[in-house]
This record gives structure tokens, C-alpha cells and sequence, in this order.
């Protein structure tokens, strides 16, 4: 039985990385929120946290 492919609910972009800014989009409304001054290290733990199942 193939494995049903879930589409992670929250997407987090990386671009501003060298600023610390960081644009989270919720899939479900389309609303993008933006985080500055924020560590690289806590936006990866941030895209992990909101994507567990």
C-alpha cells in the first residue's frame, strides 16, 4: 500500500537568513507571518515544531 504523501501545513522561508528574517506561510488561511531577529537555529526548530503530524 502506497504511503499518503501529507503536504506540510506550515512553510517556512529561509531568504532573509542573513538578516534574520524569516516569512511563515499557513497553508490553510494563506496568511504569511514575518519574524525578524530571529536565530537561524530557532527558525529551523520552528519549521520542525509546526510541521509534526
Amino acid at each position: 500500500m502506497p504511503e499518503e504523501k501529507i503536504e506540510p501545513r506550515y512553510h517556512v522561508w529561509f531568504e532573509g537568513a542573513q538578516t534574520g528574517t524569516y516569512t511563515v506561510l499557513d497553508t490553510a488561511t494563506n496568511k504569511p507571518t514575518v519574524l525578524e531577529k530571529l536565530p537561524h537555529k530557532m527558525a529551523e526548530l520552528l519549521a520542525e515544531i509546526l510541521n509534526k503530524p
